[in-house]
């Protein structure tokens, strides 16, 4: 690959390789090891996300109920904490 300098006409050259040093070998045991753990990495992916979508979900909660303050009728507000308290175990 070059690059020519517009200003001042100058052209560089540059090769690009790879230089990971593994061999074809190793780069297999790689790709089946990951393979082998596909379903494993997907489960684990999904309970992270579902938490965090949990984290998220309580926080918006909170920030409603902190927000609207006396709004909030008092058995909405004690439906919100007993749902939050249940999914704070879960997590």
């Amino acid at each position: 690959m070059s690059a020519k300098d517009k200003a001042t006409g100058k052209v560089a050259n540059i090769k690009i390789t790879g230089s990971t040093g593994l061999s074809k070998d190793e780069i297999e045991k790689m790709k089946k090891e990951a393979e082998a753990h596909a379903a494993e990495d997907t489960e684990k992916k999904e309970k992270v996300e579902s938490k965090n979508k949990a984290e998220n979900m309580m926080y918006v909660a909170d920030k409603t109920l902190k927000d609207m303050g006396d709004k909030v009728k008092p058995e909405d507000k004690t439906v919100v904490e007993e749902k939050k308290k249940s999914a704070q175990r879960y997590s």
